[in-house]
């Protein structure tokens, strides 16, 4: 959309969602350009607009009675704005609005999924957060009024470090009277001398002030170590170093020799195993063998089996052998 601001008064404000701007007038009133489904158009008329508050695609403006006017797509908040006033501030999310009044009553419209279904009635919310899109004036929302805070009394200077007082004067001592003379012992009288002056008295030097910290006598080195008596020496350690290796090496030995003696033992065993199992296998094919060849000489009387012709043929050859031992 297009619209001549210059024709129409001076925005001191402009707004804007994702697809539209508002602006606030000199005047007060507004101005709204962009597509027109999502508050491009369709602008509240009136004057004493302060403020405008923008979701994705709708826009709120608050007037200075604390009525609320909205526009915009109504699934984002562009409808359903309470109509009553007293309202002082407006926050959206992408798709929802939410006025709040200064005692923290609240009431939301716009699309539920993102908080258009929520009234606060009767509870005072303390503070109120939310993500505005293009107006980002903090964190709290409202401040519910309260007592006020107590006035801050100002702390007193300290007092200056008290000074040491003044010394005291030490008071004069008068000189004695100088006795008095005795008549003359003759009409020439000699001059009596006078007594020495009293010196002054020193003036009274000022009230010590408070000693000085001794200094701390100097710590001695610490003691060199010495080596400890209790300890074996190297050569002990090395001794049973190497006793240690040698028992190692004979449990080692040990070891192999137990597990030699333990495999060939469980080879033998095994071996004398299947050597029993060859020969029960053996003579149980020569039982059956046998076994089948008295069953079939018992039904045919010309079958000659595998141990007739073994011993016909020993018989043969003991035979052969006499009828040799004959001939010669």
């Amino acid at each position: 959309g297009f619209i001549d601001v210059a024709a129409n008064g001076r925005c001191t404000q402009v707004f804007s969602n994702e697809y539209a701007f508002a602006c606030i007038t000199i005047e007060g009133k507004i101005l709204a350009w962009g597509d027109v489904t999502y508050g491009g158009a369709r602008a509240p008329q009136g004057s004493n607009f302060v403020s405008i508050t923008a979701s994705a695609s709708a826009f709120c403006a608050l007037r200075t009675d604390g009525s609320l006017s909205a526009w915009g797509e109504a699934s984002a908040g562009g409808f359903g704005a309470p109509s009553d006033s007293g309202y002082t501030q407006v926050r959206s999310t992408r798709s929802a609005f939410c006025a709040f009044k200064s005692n923290g009553v609240a009431k939301c419209w716009g699309n539920r999924a993102n908080g258009g279904e929520a009234t606060f009635g009767q509870q005072s919310l303390a503070r109120v957060s939310s993500w505005d899109i293009h107006l980002r004036t903090g964190s709290t929302a409202i401040l519910p009024p309260g007592p006020p805070p107590p006035p801050i009394t100002p702390t007193p200077p300290a007092p200056p470090p008290a000074s040491p007082p003044p010394p005291s004067p030490t008071p004069q001592v008068p000189p004695p009277p100088s006795p008095p003379s005795s008549p003359p012992m003759n009409p020439s009288p000699s001059p009596m001398p006078s007594p020495p002056p009293v010196p002054p008295s020193p003036p009274s030097s000022p009230p010590p002030s408070s000693p000085p910290p001794s200094p701390s006598p100097p710590q001695s080195p610490p003691p060199p170590l010495q080596p400890n008596s209790s300890a074996p020496p190297a050569s002990s350690l090395l001794s049973s170093d190497g006793e240690n290796v040698s028992l190692s090496v004979a449990a080692l030995a040990v070891v192999i020799v137990v597990s030699s003696i333990f495999g060939a033992v469980l080879l033998c065993v095994v071996a004398a195993i299947i050597i029993i199992i060859m020969r029960k296998c053996y003579k149980n094919r020569m039982d059956f063998k046998a076994t089948r060849e008295r069953r079939r000489a018992q039904t045919d009387p010309l079958f000659v089996g595998d141990s007739d012709r073994r011993r016909t043929e020993k018989q043969a050859e003991q035979l052969e052998a006499s009828v040799n031992a004959y001939n010669l």
